[in-house]
């Protein structure tokens, strides 16, 4: 007989089971942080306190405190502990835990920048992780900067005051956040925001996450003093003061100005001249983060390069400033957000969303941007991190916002040329490939060290997809101004052919492609900061058979893109295949998913299908 609890017993189980997954489904989770900033004359004190709660395994990692402080800052984690979600003390930390390390990352702007860490876990979760911290700043561009857009933490309760006087003004933007509670008693002024945030459960494929709905705040003093007074009244200010922080900071030391004559005198073209003294910076400099004395903002003077051969991005930069300048050429120093992806920031609201330095130079009627932190990329090319955003331009009295150019999608077209032998159930051939884009900005890290396992690697990932026996590579040497690489190499590949009475089935050379959610999964804008130009021939060579049929050619042409495949009989035993991809950039909404996403299948499944080729 049918046991009558059961389906009360399994519906129990399913509400416990789905509520406690509900309750869990964050790996972490801010259930309560207050933040108090105290702007004293050109000093900012914050203290805060945070109880974070640790779902899962992958949630440990969120148990890893980090405190950014520069040199000079007061840093003080006052106490910290592990509870259970009862509050009831687990362990507490012990002074000799918290450890101070250098910040050093891939952000290259701010590089005197240090950490306070330390980690407390569990290995029973959920638990609760409890701090209280003060750091006391005496130089400072910004308060506060809170992107909720760029995390996946849940917040339940959030809480930022802002303390100053009125002779000390701040300026704030804010999204997605109710207006603070603003109060005012003798001389001050206290704000006041709350906020909470459910974010999703994950980034989907390109998603825009500029477009997130989550809280965004950002604080700036409406002046502030860091080795010289400056406001944020416009970018022209903020711009001016960065000009007069490295004012002077361009003279070279008269060896160098020889050895700048001796290297340009022969030439009457001022780009010539530039793109000279670009090689020579790349042939005998090397980027290294360096601290500086006042925040990681100012550059160090052109002569101390000269002196030790390396810098980091200001001081490079300033560097070729400087070498330009004394040629006659004018240049401008230029800050830049350079990211995997552009992030958006509010272009009506002065302030310093940048963590990178390029070089911006007006020339021929032309316009190019060096980046000089590179010993390998082209002269005047543009890296896809910092490519199809705002940039503050710095020119004294005259700084503005400036864009940058996203490459034209004909510069991204990375080609491949397969010259095969099809020989009963395998091939064999040739490749001849150049990588544009990414590959070829890829390539240019790699290539002063590269070895076998490396290239292997770097082929199977970015150009020949799939199990390949590789021999005989060979990576030219292009013009150092080259913007691509090339590469020659012969490959086998087994069972890579099958007969099937008159019909050969082989399989094809396919392009990989991103995983996209279904559109009915999909709850994220989409975001293509870069096209992507793909394009392929392929020549078979099939000298056992004759070719009497092959298939039928394909056209894909969306606002979004351009897939085709052509097939072409060259004679009997040689079948020629011309095959194209092009994914344009931009920003698409939901309502465009649908289609985006019928698209990317359809080239997808192409790729991954096996292609019939009728014999005689």
């Amino acid at each position: 007989m049918k046991n009558k609890l059961q389906p009360i017993i399994i519906g129990l189980f399913l509400f416990v089971f789905l509520n406690s997954s509900f309750a869990q489904k964050y790996r972490s989770e801010i259930i309560e942080s207050k933040t108090y900033y105290q702007l004293r004359g050109d000093k900012i004190v914050e203290s805060g306190s945070r109880i974070i709660q640790i779902n899962t395994r992958m949630g440990d990692n969120d148990a890893n405190v980090h405190i950014y402080y520069s040199k000079g800052d007061k840093v003080k984690i006052k106490d910290a502990w592990i509870q259970d979600i009862s509050g009831n003390v687990i362990r507490k930390l012990k002074k000799n835990e918290i450890v101070d390390i250098s910040a050093v990352s891939s952000s290259s702007l701010y590089t005197d920048r240090y950490l306070k860490t330390f980690e407390l876990t569990h290995n029973q979760r959920p638990y609760q992780l409890v701090y209280n911290y003060e750091c006391e700043r005496s130089k400072f561009l910004t308060i506060a900067d809170i992107d909720c857009s760029r995390t996946l933490q849940k917040i339940k309760n959030y809480e930022l005051i802002v303390e100053t006087s009125t002779s000390q003004p701040i300026k704030f933007t804010q999204e997605n956040i109710n207006e603070p509670e603003i109060e005012s008693f003798e001389g001050w002024m206290k704000y006041t925001w709350r906020f909470n945030n459910d974010p999703p459960m994950k980034y989907e494929a390109w998603a825009d996450r500029n477009s997130i709905l989550a809280p965004r705040l950002k604080i700036v003093p409406q002046n502030f003093k860091v080795g010289l007074a400056g406001s944020f009244d416009t970018w022209q200010s903020f711009g001016n003061w960065m000009w007069r922080l490295n004012e002077g900071r361009d003279e070279l030391p008269n060896s160098e100005k020889i050895k700048i004559y001796e290297l340009t005198k022969d030439i009457t073209s001022a780009k010539e001249k530039a793109r000279i003294l670009y090689h020579y910076m790349q042939d005998n400099t090397r980027y290294i983060n360096i601290s500086t004395k006042i925040g990681g903002l100012q550059a160090h003077p052109a002569e101390y390069v000269c002196t030790n051969r390396y810098g980091d991005c200001k001081a490079l930069t300033n560097y070729m400033q400087a070498m330009l300048k004394y040629m006659g050429i004018r240049s401008y120093y230029t800050l830049i957000d350079s990211d995997d992806s552009v992030n958006d920031f509010d272009t009506s609201f002065p302030h310093d969303p940048f963590n990178h330095v390029i070089l911006t130079l007006p020339i021929d009627n032309d316009t190019i941007f060096l980046e000089c932190t590179s010993q390998n990329l082209a002269f005047g090319y543009i890296p896809t991190s910092n490519q199809g955003r705002k940039a503050l331009l710095v020119d004294k009295d005259n700084s503005c916002l400036i864009d940058i150019p996203t490459a034209n999608i004909e510069d991204v077209n990375s080609t491949r040329l397969f010259d095969v032998q099809v020989n009963n159930v395998y091939v064999n051939g040739n490749l001849y490939s150049q990588q544009r884009g990414r590959n070829y900005e890829l390539y240019k890290v790699i290539q002063k060290g590269i070895n076998k396992n490396i290239a292997d690697s770097y082929i199977h990932e970015n150009i020949l997809i799939g199990s390949y026996s590789l021999d005989n590579l060979n990576f030219k040497d292009t013009d150092r101004d080259s913007s691509y690489t090339e590469l020659n190499t012969s490959f086998r590949i087994d069972n890579a052919v099958k007969k099937y009475g008159n019909n050969l089935v082989i399989t094809p050379f396919s392009w990989s492609f991103t995983a996209f959610e279904l559109p009915v999964n999909r709850t994220q804008n989409l975001q293509i900061d870069n096209p992507i130009y793909k394009s392929d021939s392929i020549i078979y060579h099939i000298n056992d058979f004759k070719i009497n049929k092959v298939p039928d050619n394909i056209l894909i042409d969306t606002p979004y893109g351009i897939y085709k495949v052509e097939y072409h009989i060259e004679n009997e035993h040689t079948l020629i295949i011309n095959k194209e991809f092009k994914l344009y950039n931009g920003r698409y909404s939901l309502k465009e998913y649908d289609e985006f996403h019928r698209f990317i299948t359809h080239v997808t499944n192409s790729e991954l299908k096996n292609f019939y080729i009728e014999i005689l």
